[in-house]
């Protein structure tokens, strides 16, 4: 399955097939559904002072595929294009999806050998391995409560997503996806509103003419995913902002590799899209939703933008790398 996801993946240099605008009717986190304000992450990642001692900053790492590495960054830098801070390589096996938790864990998708790796702050050395159940696991996700999602796409069967109660080794709910496709990423809605959290998910499948992505919803309690009503080019990542209070209605965030760039979407309809180059793949957002990240596997780059503005403010480049999963610490996860 490594070898034909991948294959999958490089069916690009297609058109988006259509563009629904109906609303996510029944949505938990549907603008008139949004929680109350709820306290936001205020957790810092840890890196290290050139002399030796702890410090807490912002964080970003870049999951290098190819090379089976995850590369962490000052995300706080002004220095166009610097070096990595340090690398991570122990448990690392051709990472995509990666996240990180309130408490600025790192948790890493190993496309490679059907796990999920976590890394707690500062550290290079897995402090937890989830496998039971894992078949090319190719995102993770975590909400406010330390539950842990996980995107499955096994070879010749359908898609599926787990869910991980906190500390659990074993799956407690699973959702499968209607398509036999490959789920290329997941976002959570409602992570801080406990048993309300829902998912989104972009599904991608090739067809005679090339290949067509889809939203998935999957709903707490259904053991299924449903079609949102949206179909795009070749999907890649997605993330979802919120605002605390209603002050306005969330976004989501899809990386399509037809346009090439990033549609963003308000109540149901297309907001506006950021062109980018190369092949976006992973996206992220920062802890208050003012900083976008966009992994592109062809240019081997990530690339930070103002967010909404959409403003290039900066480019981090790994070493010979092939790049496709992208988080921060804190992230822009928990509103």
């Amino acid at each position: 399955m490594k070898n034909a996801t991948l294959t999958l993946r490089a069916a690009t240099s297609i058109a988006i097939a259509s563009l629904m605008v109906d609303p996510l009717a029944g949505c938990s986190g549907a603008p008139s559904a949004l929680p109350e304000a709820a306290p936001s992450a205020t957790t810092a990642g840890f890196g290290m002072r050139a002399d030796g001692r702890s410090q807490k900053v912002q964080l970003l790492y870049v999951g290098d595929n190819q090379n089976s590495r995850i590369q962490v960054y000052d995300a706080a830098t002004k220095k166009q294009n610097p070096p990595p801070m340090r690398t991570i390589t122990e448990g690392v096996d051709e990472p995509y999806g990666l996240t990180t938790d309130k408490s600025g864990n790192l948790y890493v998708a190993n496309l490679g050998d059907d796990t999920v790796t976590v890394y707690a702050p500062n550290s290079s050395k897995p402090k937890t391995t989830i496998k039971n159940g894992l078949n090319d696991p190719f995102d993770v996700k975590v909400d406010g409560f330390g539950n842990v999602y996980v995107a499955n796409n096994p070879d010749g069967a359908d898609p599926f997503i787990q869910e991980y109660p906190k500390g659990a080794s074993q799956p407690s709910s699973t959702w499968t996806a209607p398509v036999l496709g490959v789920i290329t990423g997941i976002a959570l809605l409602d992570p801080m509103q406990k048993g309300e959290t829902s998912i989104y998910a972009l599904e991608f499948a090739a067809v005679q003419s090339g290949g067509t992505g889809e939203l998935l919803s999957c709903y707490p309690g259904n053991s299924a995913c449903k079609s949102a009503g949206y179909t795009f080019g070749v999907t890649g990542g997605i993330a979802v902002a919120e605002s605390p209070g209603e002050r306005k209605p969330f976004e989501f965030l899809v990386a399509d590799n037809a346009i090439p760039g990033v549609d963003t979407f308000v109540s149901g309809q297309l907001n506006g899209q950021l062109v980018t180059a190369g092949s976006p793949e992973g996206i992220a957002l920062n802890a208050t939703d003012s900083r976008l990240y966009v992994a592109s596997g062809s240019s081997e780059s990530i690339v930070e933008y103002s967010f909404p503005g959409n403003k290039m403010l900066n480019t981090f480049t790994p070493p010979e790398a092939n790049v496709y999963g992208v988080a921060t610490t804190p992230a822009g996860t928990y509103h």
